[in-house]
Parts: C-alpha cells; structure tokens; sequence
C-alpha cells in the first residue's frame, strides 16, 4: 500500500476558509496604498509597468496591484491558494475593459512556486515585489534574493507583517486572557511532533516582526526604510505570539537585521490599525491563525474572554502592530 501523502496545514490546506481570513484579519487601509504608492513614486524608476505579488493567499493585495499596474504575476505555493486568487481576480482575467481605452486594464499571469523558488520571473523584469504576512513561512534570505533578482534596478519591494497576538490597550484583565490563549497556541507548535507545514520555522521569524529580515547593501539602496506601527507599550518584543514561550525559552529568538543605515519610523495609528470588537469575535479570529490547536479544549479561556469584554460594556479595541520595509534595487 503506497504510503499517504503528508498532512496539508494552515492556508495551504483545501479546508481553510479564506472568507472567514478576509472577516476577521485587519483590513489593509488606503492609507497604507498610498504609503507604498508615495515610496515608490519618490524612489528609483516610479514605474507602474509590471508587479509581482509573491506568497499571494487569496489575492487580497493582488487585487489592489492590479489597480495599478498594466501587467501583474501572482504566485503562491499552494494550488488552493491559486484557486482562490483566480476567483477573486476574475474580473482581470477576464480582461475587463476600460470604458475609454478599451483595453485591458491589467494583464494577469499565475504560478504555483514558493517565494524562494529562483528564476520565476526573468531578472530585472518588474518594478515592485510585495510580500504580504508571508515571509515568516518561508527561508527569508532566499525568498527576498528571489524578489531582487527580479526587480528592475530602481524597483520596490515592499514587506508587510503583523502581530497575530492582539493588544488590547483598554482591558487588562482581556489582555491577560488573550496572552493565555496565545499561549496555548505557541505550546501546541512547542509540543506537537513534526513541523506543523512550516510552524516551527515561522514561529521565531513572527516574533522578530521584520527585523529578522537582512536588506544587502549590494541588492538594495542604502536608506531601507522600517517602518513599526502600534508598538508602543508592548516590550522589546512586540511581534511575539506568546509571553509564556519567550520566558520558556521554547523557540529561539532572532538576531536583527535591522542596518545602521536603515531608517527607523514609529507611530500609532489605532484607527486604520485597529477595531472595535465583542467577546465572541475573538475566536473567530483565533481559528485564522495557523497551525491552531483544537479550540475545543480552550473553552474556557474562551469564556473568560468574552465574560470579560462584557463586563465593561461589550466591546473593546483591539490594534494590530505592524512591521513594513521598503527598499529600493539598486
């Protein structure tokens, strides 16, 4: 009997509900759009040519690339993934035309190949590389060779991460809940046998953020902009899943990467980066992030959670800290 293939985890699995993703991930603002728009439009070439959205999920940012671009390749690992992105892009594919123009208004291309897959697109082809809440599942160094390899000289490439460990800045006692229930999800990645579809390697380069990630002086323009968002008050670590794994030491903690030349911004921004939610939302969101343990054996943090949302009036803010890093080919 021909042995059975391995488990499929997470956003590559065929199960794994992208509209329930898009329901309760942060939506990503205009203001960030324009941000990325801005850099590069103020860097390099400025040219809105052709795109590459690498480890694209659904499409979520695909969608807005190809808004922008006249020619845009969407990649991915995952078949499920491809599918999903082709759905959403549809309108594109079909080559819906421009009233005025009638021409398309975007050409879009797909292949299944992981970020650190070499040669995908011809070297020096594309004006902007984006990765979006990706890279930590993948060998970082490689995946970002591959995205400068294929970035025209003057080209953008844009990384984006998120904390999946919610702050609550308003509700101590919600946050503490959390923090337990965040735990249990470190631990269940800590104890369980095997990788988990990539767990284990993406755990230590979640909680690095972006800083992790070694921008090359001979890939990139000196001047690799880092950008952090909702970070204050969150300790030296503001990207962790979990307090309890980094006390525990279960997971290693990353050196930075982060240049003497790069230059470092901080703000807050709780309005396009953060929501206003009740106490049922929250698992909701849990069971978007990957690999999760069976919540079924959470009930209880569960209830903890909502009884304490309720408790002071139902609702209550929760932020996303954020890392972006925009850098320019040289």
């Amino acid at each position: 009997m021909a042995p059975s293939p391995p488990p499929t985890f997470g956003f590559s699995s065929p199960t794994f509900s992208w509209s329930s993703y898009s329901q309760y991930r942060p939506t990503y603002p205009s203001s960030l759009y324009n941000l990325i728009f801005d850099y590069h439009c103020n860097h390099g070439n400025a040219s809105f040519s052709s795109a590459h959205d690498i480890g694209s999920g659904a499409g979520i940012v695909a969608s807005v690339l190809a808004q922008h671009f006249q020619t845009l390749h969407v990649s991915d690992p995952s078949s499920h993934n491809l599918d999903n992105a082709k759905q959403n892009l549809r309108s594109y594919i079909e080559n819906e035309t421009n009233a005025d123009a009638k021409t398309p208004k975007c050409r879009i291309t797909f292949s299944q190949t992981p970020a650190e897959q070499a040669g995908v697109l011809p070297d020096k082809s594309v004006d902007m590389a984006t990765i979006f809440i990706a890279l930590h599942w993948t060998n970082a160094e490689k995946a970002i060779a591959a995205a400068a390899a294929s970035l025209k000289k003057g080209g953008t490439l844009v990384l984006l991460h998120y904390s999946p460990r919610l702050y609550i800045p308003n509700n101590s006692r919600a946050m503490t809940a959390w923090n337990g229930i965040m735990d249990a999800h470190s631990r269940n990645i800590h104890e369980t046998p095997g990788d988990l579809g990539g767990g284990r390697r993406a755990h230590p380069q979640t909680d690095s953020g972006l800083d992790y990630v070694e921008l090359l002086p001979d890939m990139f323009e000196k001047g690799v902009k880092r950008l952090y968002i909702n970070t204050e008050g969150r300790g030296e670590m503001p990207f962790a899943k979990s307090v309890t794994a980094l006390r525990e030491g279960w997971f290693p903690v990353l050196e930075s990467r982060v240049g003497e030349q790069d230059v470092v911004e901080k703000w807050q921004d709780e309005e396009d980066w953060g929501r206003m939610v009740d106490g049922e939302w929250f698992r909701g969101y849990f069971e978007t992030i990957q690999p999760t343990p069976d919540v079924t054996k959470l009930e209880e943090q569960f209830r903890e959670l909502r009884e304490t949302v309720d408790a002071e009036g139902g609702k209550t803010r929760v932020l996303w800290s954020v890392a972006i890093v925009l850098a320019t080919r040289k």
